[in-house]
């Protein structure tokens, strides 16, 4: 099997969408990601990592590096919609996603690495907790806008 790991290309959107309304349970516009994407695509701080199992998407990650003015001014690292396609979790394919954005966040000198979880999620809490991540005391809120 091949298994490649890469920055998402525009070609990769029309695929990328039919995973996130997968996992997701959301509703996208492959146009609309194309203008977004554009906006961020040489954004050196940004980077949407796609899996690719014999040329097939099955997973997704992104990663923000965010330079910060406090702890001696190192960066951080962000991360946000970890997906893999229901028909292949369970066979490591996360863990390789987390485990390249930890290089990136190595060879950007970063000093953490934050991440969101649901508090219901608790497989991908596991996933977490194993690569050695642990609940920071704090909560996250949200207010909506639109």
């Amino acid at each position: 099997m091949k298994i490649e790991l890469k920055i998402l290309e525009i070609k990769d959107l029309n695929s990328l969408k039919d995973l996130c309304e997968i996992c997701f349970d959301i509703k996208s516009d492959v146009e609309i990601m194309k203008k977004e994407y554009k906006k961020i695509l040489n954004n050196p701080n940004t980077k949407q990592i796609i899996l690719k199992l014999e040329n097939k998407i099955i997973g997704h990650i992104k990663y923000d590096i965010i330079n910060d003015i406090f702890d001696m001014g190192k960066p951080y690292m962000y991360l946000s919609d970890l997906c893999i396609h229901p028909d292949y979790r369970g066979n490591g394919y996360s863990k390789l996603l987390m485990d390249y954005c930890e290089k990136e966040a190595i060879n950007n000198n970063c000093k953490n690495i934050f991440l969101n979880s649901s508090e219901f999620r608790d497989i991908a809490h596991k996933l977490y907790e194993g690569l050695g991540y642990h609940i920071r005391d704090s909560r996250i809120y949200r207010k909506g806008l639109i």
